[in-house]
Protein backbone atom coordinates (compact mmCIF):
# COMPACT_ATOMS: atom_id res chain seq x y z
CA UNK A 1 0.00 0.00 0.00
CA UNK A 2 3.21 2.26 0.60
CA UNK A 3 4.72 1.62 -2.29
CA UNK A 4 1.68 2.05 -4.73
CA UNK A 5 0.64 5.28 -3.02
CA UNK A 6 4.28 6.56 -3.68
CA UNK A 7 3.96 5.44 -7.19
CA UNK A 8 0.96 7.64 -7.52
CA UNK A 9 2.71 10.81 -5.86
CA UNK A 10 0.16 10.14 -2.70
CA UNK A 11 2.91 11.02 -0.77
CA UNK A 12 1.26 11.15 2.88
CA UNK A 13 -0.65 7.85 2.58
CA UNK A 14 2.48 6.28 1.02
CA UNK A 15 4.13 7.67 4.42
CA UNK A 16 1.58 7.14 6.14
CA UNK A 17 1.10 3.41 5.72
CA UNK A 18 4.79 2.98 6.08
CA UNK A 19 4.82 4.17 9.32
CA UNK A 20 2.30 2.11 10.41
CA UNK A 21 3.59 -1.12 8.82
CA UNK A 22 6.89 -0.58 10.78
CA UNK A 23 4.77 -0.41 13.90
CA UNK A 24 3.06 -3.49 12.93
CA UNK A 25 6.32 -4.96 12.25
CA UNK A 26 7.74 -3.90 16.07
CA UNK A 27 4.67 -5.55 17.25
CA UNK A 28 5.32 -8.84 15.19
CA UNK A 29 8.77 -9.27 16.83
CA UNK A 30 8.61 -8.03 20.48
CA UNK A 31 5.54 -11.23 20.38
CA UNK A 32 8.25 -13.36 18.67
CA UNK A 33 11.51 -12.45 20.46
CA UNK A 34 13.14 -15.87 20.79
CA UNK A 35 13.67 -16.20 16.55
CA UNK A 36 16.21 -14.30 14.50
CA UNK A 37 14.25 -10.56 14.83
CA UNK A 38 16.81 -9.46 12.01
CA UNK A 39 15.87 -11.75 9.13
CA UNK A 40 11.95 -11.37 10.15
CA UNK A 41 12.73 -7.66 9.57
CA UNK A 42 13.66 -8.30 6.54
CA UNK A 43 11.22 -10.85 5.41
CA UNK A 44 8.80 -8.43 5.79
CA UNK A 45 10.87 -5.74 4.34
CA UNK A 46 11.35 -3.23 6.86
CA UNK A 47 13.58 -1.74 4.32
CA UNK A 48 10.93 -0.85 1.80
CA UNK A 49 8.88 1.48 4.98
CA UNK A 50 12.40 3.11 5.21
CA UNK A 51 12.98 4.00 2.19
CA UNK A 52 9.36 5.01 1.33
CA UNK A 53 9.63 7.29 4.69
CA UNK A 54 13.16 8.81 3.42
CA UNK A 55 12.14 9.45 -0.27
CA UNK A 56 8.93 11.38 1.19
CA UNK A 57 10.74 13.46 3.68
CA UNK A 58 13.37 14.30 0.72
CA UNK A 59 10.52 14.60 -1.74
CA UNK A 60 9.71 18.67 -0.67
CA UNK A 61 6.14 17.30 -0.54
CA UNK A 62 3.90 17.15 3.32
CA UNK A 63 3.51 14.34 5.33
CA UNK A 64 1.94 13.80 8.66
CA UNK A 65 0.74 10.51 10.44
CA UNK A 66 -3.11 10.44 9.49
CA UNK A 67 -5.26 8.49 12.48
CA UNK A 68 -8.36 7.73 10.09
CA UNK A 69 -6.39 4.92 8.28
CA UNK A 70 -8.79 2.19 10.00
CA UNK A 71 -7.48 -0.48 7.24
CA UNK A 72 -3.66 -0.45 8.54
CA UNK A 73 -4.80 0.51 12.24
CA UNK A 74 -7.29 -2.24 12.70
CA UNK A 75 -4.06 -4.72 11.33
CA UNK A 76 -3.16 -7.26 14.19
CA UNK A 77 -0.01 -9.39 13.83
CA UNK A 78 -2.23 -12.80 13.77
CA UNK A 79 -2.74 -11.42 10.26
CA UNK A 80 0.84 -11.21 9.53
CA UNK A 81 1.38 -14.62 10.60
CA UNK A 82 -1.23 -15.90 8.00
CA UNK A 83 1.53 -15.04 5.23
CA UNK A 84 4.72 -14.94 7.13
CA UNK A 85 4.69 -18.13 9.84
CA UNK A 86 7.47 -17.27 12.47
CA UNK A 87 10.66 -19.93 11.66
CA UNK A 88 9.51 -21.16 15.41
CA UNK A 89 5.92 -22.45 13.72
CA UNK A 90 6.98 -24.11 10.90
CA UNK A 91 7.92 -27.61 11.43
CA UNK A 92 10.55 -27.91 8.84
CA UNK A 93 13.62 -25.74 7.65
CA UNK A 94 14.23 -24.43 4.33
CA UNK A 95 16.78 -26.40 3.49
CA UNK A 96 14.53 -29.32 3.70
CA UNK A 97 11.81 -28.27 1.34
CA UNK A 98 14.73 -27.13 -1.23
CA UNK A 99 16.27 -30.61 -1.12
CA UNK A 100 13.40 -32.45 -0.76
CA UNK A 101 11.91 -30.47 -4.35
CA UNK A 102 14.94 -31.23 -6.31
CA UNK A 103 15.08 -34.81 -4.51
CA UNK A 104 12.12 -35.56 -6.18
CA UNK A 105 12.87 -33.93 -9.53
CA UNK A 106 16.42 -35.77 -9.64
CA UNK A 107 14.68 -39.00 -8.59
CA UNK A 108 11.97 -38.58 -11.50
CA UNK A 109 14.59 -37.72 -14.38
CA UNK A 110 15.81 -40.61 -13.38
CA UNK A 111 13.40 -43.17 -13.45
CA UNK A 112 12.05 -41.37 -16.81
CA UNK A 113 15.28 -41.35 -18.23
CA UNK A 114 15.48 -45.55 -17.69
CA UNK A 115 11.62 -45.37 -19.03
CA UNK A 116 12.34 -44.15 -22.46
CA UNK A 117 15.69 -46.37 -22.66
CA UNK A 118 13.24 -49.30 -22.95
CA UNK A 119 10.73 -47.16 -24.82
CA UNK A 120 8.28 -47.32 -22.39
CA UNK A 121 7.30 -44.09 -22.81
CA UNK A 122 3.73 -44.57 -21.48
CA UNK A 123 4.77 -45.25 -17.81
CA UNK A 124 7.38 -41.82 -18.67
CA UNK A 125 3.91 -39.99 -18.60
CA UNK A 126 2.73 -41.57 -15.64
CA UNK A 127 5.59 -40.97 -13.65
CA UNK A 128 5.90 -37.46 -14.52
CA UNK A 129 2.44 -36.89 -13.47
CA UNK A 130 2.73 -37.90 -10.12
CA UNK A 131 6.28 -36.54 -8.93
CA UNK A 132 5.19 -33.14 -10.70
CA UNK A 133 1.77 -33.10 -8.80
CA UNK A 134 3.82 -33.69 -5.21
CA UNK A 135 6.68 -30.78 -6.11
CA UNK A 136 3.40 -28.07 -6.92
CA UNK A 137 2.47 -27.82 -3.19
CA UNK A 138 6.10 -27.30 -2.12
CA UNK A 139 6.15 -24.70 -4.85
CA UNK A 140 3.36 -23.19 -3.34
CA UNK A 141 5.09 -23.28 0.54
CA UNK A 142 8.43 -22.09 -1.34
CA UNK A 143 6.15 -18.91 -2.04
CA UNK A 144 3.57 -18.55 0.21
CA UNK A 145 6.14 -19.44 3.73
CA UNK A 146 8.85 -16.83 1.57
CA UNK A 147 11.53 -19.16 1.92
CA UNK A 148 12.89 -17.66 -1.61
CA UNK A 149 12.70 -16.12 -4.88
CA UNK A 150 10.64 -18.93 -7.10
CA UNK A 151 13.01 -19.63 -9.75
CA UNK A 152 15.24 -21.11 -6.75
CA UNK A 153 13.31 -23.84 -7.20
CA UNK A 154 10.76 -23.97 -10.18
CA UNK A 155 12.07 -25.90 -12.82
CA UNK A 156 12.97 -23.88 -16.13
CA UNK A 157 10.64 -24.87 -19.16
CA UNK A 158 8.03 -26.53 -16.44
CA UNK A 159 3.98 -25.53 -17.44
CA UNK A 160 2.74 -23.27 -15.47
CA UNK A 161 -0.84 -24.61 -16.25
CA UNK A 162 -0.69 -28.08 -13.93
CA UNK A 163 0.91 -25.82 -11.19
CA UNK A 164 -2.51 -23.52 -11.27
CA UNK A 165 -4.91 -25.81 -11.54
CA UNK A 166 -3.27 -27.40 -8.73
CA UNK A 167 -3.58 -24.53 -6.23
CA UNK A 168 -6.86 -23.55 -7.37
CA UNK A 169 -8.00 -26.09 -5.17
CA UNK A 170 -4.95 -26.63 -3.07
CA UNK A 171 -7.20 -27.82 0.06
CA UNK A 172 -8.74 -31.11 -1.82
CA UNK A 173 -5.67 -32.10 -3.53
CA UNK A 174 -3.13 -31.90 -0.63
CA UNK A 175 -5.50 -33.80 1.02
CA UNK A 176 -5.34 -36.41 -1.58
CA UNK A 177 -1.55 -36.42 -1.79
CA UNK A 178 -1.65 -37.39 1.69
CA UNK A 179 -3.87 -39.99 1.37
CA UNK A 180 -2.10 -41.22 -1.46
CA UNK A 181 0.98 -41.12 0.60
CA UNK A 182 -0.36 -43.66 3.11
CA UNK A 183 -2.27 -46.02 1.12
CA UNK A 184 -0.71 -45.82 -2.02
CA UNK A 185 2.99 -44.54 -2.08
CA UNK A 186 4.54 -43.73 -5.15
CA UNK A 187 7.74 -43.46 -3.60
CA UNK A 188 7.49 -47.02 -1.35
CA UNK A 189 9.93 -48.82 -3.71
CA UNK A 190 12.74 -46.32 -4.31
CA UNK A 191 16.05 -46.49 -2.82
CA UNK A 192 15.91 -42.84 -0.82
CA UNK A 193 11.91 -42.94 -0.74
CA UNK A 194 11.49 -43.64 3.27
CA UNK A 195 13.53 -40.47 3.54
CA UNK A 196 10.86 -38.64 0.75
CA UNK A 197 8.17 -39.90 2.45
CA UNK A 198 9.25 -39.02 6.09
CA UNK A 199 9.28 -35.23 4.19
CA UNK A 200 6.80 -34.71 2.07
CA UNK A 201 4.34 -36.54 5.23
CA UNK A 202 5.75 -33.77 7.95
CA UNK A 203 5.63 -30.62 5.45
CA UNK A 204 2.07 -31.53 3.88
CA UNK A 205 0.88 -31.96 6.90
CA UNK A 206 2.01 -28.35 8.05
CA UNK A 207 0.56 -27.14 5.47
CA UNK A 208 -3.05 -28.85 5.56
CA UNK A 209 -3.04 -27.92 9.11
CA UNK A 210 -2.55 -24.12 7.93
CA UNK A 211 -5.13 -24.44 5.25
CA UNK A 212 -8.23 -26.32 7.40
CA UNK A 213 -7.39 -23.94 10.34
CA UNK A 214 -7.56 -20.44 7.42
CA UNK A 215 -4.52 -19.93 8.55
CA UNK A 216 -2.75 -19.31 4.64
Amino acid sequence: MASCNYQIDNFNYAYNCAIIAKEKIDEYIKSDSPFDALSTRRLLREEDCDEIIEAVKHSGEGYSRLVENHVLTTLNTDNLRKVFPPKNEVSFTKDELYHLIHAIEQTKNAITLQACRHGDFQYVGKVESVFNMYKYPLYYIWQKYKFGRDEEVWVEGESMLPYQFFISNIREHTDELLLMLRNANPFATLSNGPAITHLLQKILCDLQIRIHEGRI
